[in-house]
């Protein structure tokens, strides 16, 4: 499994530890690193993997997430998968299809232009990472490393993954999730996750710079209103328009690059911490 660094230990649950109002994140990667983003968010039960990348400064294993310091593969009931770049896609094939034996039987989802790039852009990181291993000139009889996985098994992981379009609801096992433009990249998406009416925005990468992929109007889209519960898309969100500033938008020119966040809110209101009893918790 992934190579354990001495300044980096999450802390794994057992279930008897877990409390039920409580809200758990636990980053298996990209905690203190740009790189390997994922996420585990755990609450009432249930269990949900938001990326699953690798680091693009490292090979091997020591790209990989830390899986082994997360939940059992068989526990995580769905997998989101906010864009296609490297950093938070590449672990997804060996998670499904290697980690403890191919054991996750959950959901995965991404949207439609997310699994068709991330096909191509898979297939180039197997080629370019068999031409890596062959130049170093390593048999398999000396411990040469192997490629984290095959294309047949790229294949088996992408046809496990469902497409989702922007605005489209899903409910599995009392999770609802619907996802909104990121603006990142074509087909980049932020997720709204709702449980027990606690909701929690990820927003993986995200831009605030207006493009074609944000409507006709340019901009991008969070559908996040300031009174709650507005499903609309809002296309732009800086001053003058009619849409609210997107979550961690400060007002500031369009352009400006937007860092990874979730935030965590009671559903009807933008209050974020503490409400009612849950508490926002990072684990690690």
């Amino acid at each position: 499994m992934a190579y354990k660094r001495s300044h980096y230990h999450p802390t794994r649950l057992s279930s008897n530890e877990e409390d039920e109002d409580t809200v758990y994140f636990t980053p298996l990667g990209a905690a203190k690193e740009v790189g390997r983003s994922c996420l585990i968010l755990r609450y009432k039960g249930r269990t949900i993997m938001l990326d699953c990348g690798i680091h693009p400064g490292r090979t091997g294993d020591d790209a990989l997430p830390f899986f082994d310091s997360g939940p059992d593969a068989e526990e995580i009931d769905i997998i989101l998968i906010s864009h296609f770049h490297l950093d938070h896609a590449a672990s997804l094939p060996y998670f499904t299809e290697k980690v403890q034996g191919g054991a996750f039987k959950g959901r995965i989802f991404a949207t439609h232009p997310t699994k068709a790039i991330m096909r191509l852009m898979l297939q180039n990181h197997i080629r370019t990472d068999s031409v890596r291993l062959a130049a170093d000139g390593t048999s398999a009889d000396e411990g040469a490393e192997a490629p984290l996985y095959t294309e047949e098994e790229l294949q088996a992981c992408l046809d496990k993954i469902e497409v989702i379009d922007f605005q489209q609801r899903v409910e599995h096992r009392g999770v609802k999730f619907w996802c909104y433009n990121a603006g990142h990249v074509l087909g980049a998406a932020m997720f709204m996750i709702e449980i027990a009416g606690l909701r929690v925005l990820y927003t993986g990468d995200y831009s605030m710079e207006d493009d074609r992929q944000g409507g006709r109007e340019g901009g991008w889209c969070t559908g996040w209103d300031e009174r709650g519960g507005d499903d609309r898309v809002h296309a732009g969100g800086h001053p003058g328009s009619e849409a609210p500033h997107p979550p961690g938008d400060r007002g500031g020119p369009a352009g400006a690059a937007a860092a990874p966040q979730c935030q965590v809110g009671r559903e009807g209101g933008r209050e974020e911490g503490r409400e009612g009893g849950k508490t926002a918790k990072f684990t690690g």
